[in-house]
């Protein structure tokens, strides 16, 4: 659609744009890529300076919430999930 809008005659008089020089593209390309990267790396750095958490950390927890030490079989589906989800790197850590 954006294609149509930028280079078809009957767009172009509808919307009074003129098409993209072909010399542009690759600076437009190279910096969407820079921006990619430097959002990865970010992401990254991010990843890299978090404190990781223990994958019992939910398990952890309620053991604290009910003041005594709690086996697997007391732990709920969805912290049973989430340790099994973090322990394969399904899931981002979360800040506590």
């Amino acid at each position: 659609m954006q294609l149509l809008f930028t280079y078809a005659s009957p767009f172009q008089d509808l919307f009074e744009t003129k098409a993209m020089p072909a010399w542009i593209w690759p600076w437009l390309l190279l910096g969407g890529l820079m921006f990619f990267l430097v959002v990865e790396t970010e992401k990254l750095i991010i990843r890299m300076t978090r404190p990781r958490r223990s994958p019992l950390g939910d398990f952890q927890r309620q053991s604290q919430m009910y003041g005594k030490s709690l086996s697997h079989s007391h732990l709920t589906l969805g912290a049973k999930i989430t340790m099994i989800q973090r322990k394969h790197d399904l899931l981002p850590d979360s800040e506590d």
